[in-house]
């Protein structure tokens, strides 16, 4: 695994190395092509960087609640970030809530629209668990548009 470095660390060092090459390019009489190319390089990574850390920011402000920190109430409909139990990084949105399905039972489930009942094998409702992802954040859902 490569290390990592924070975003204005990183672009901090983009700024200093196109900076490098752009006063060694004015310091020959004919700059290499290839020169021209890696500016024009470093200038698409650099709005690339910037507008993903637009979007991070954008989607702070959503109001995603990781499921450590908090739960919703009982049989809710929230929206959900469901992540894959593989390890492969995959995630995806779905609808789904936090139900207890039993009176007996004092443990609660999570229940996803598409997948049935999370990380739970036990069938209920004509619904199988399904163990291939796990909520990882939600947030409640929007009232709809009144236009």
């Amino acid at each position: 695994m490569g290390k990592t470095i924070d975003t204005e660390t990183f672009l901090s060092w983009l700024n200093e190395a196109e900076e490098e090459l752009k006063n060694t390019m004015a310091d020959e009489l004919n700059p290499d092509r290839k020169d021209e190319g890696i500016l024009l390089t470093t200038e698409t990574v650099r709005k690339y960087v910037e507008k993903m850390c637009k979007i991070d920011n954008a989607d702070k402000g959503h109001g995603w609640i990781p499921v450590t920190e908090r739960l919703p109430e009982d049989e809710r409909d929230v929206l959900l970030t469901l992540e894959s139990t593989n390890g492969n990084g995959y995630r995806e949105y779905s609808v789904g809530c936090y139900i207890q399905v039993f009176d007996e039972d004092t443990e609660k489930h999570w229940f996803d629209r598409q997948y049935g009942y999370l990380e739970w094998d036990r069938y209920s409702n004509g619904h199988g668990g399904c163990s291939l992802y796990r909520v990882a954040a939600w947030m409640p859902i929007p009232n709809l548009y009144k236009g």
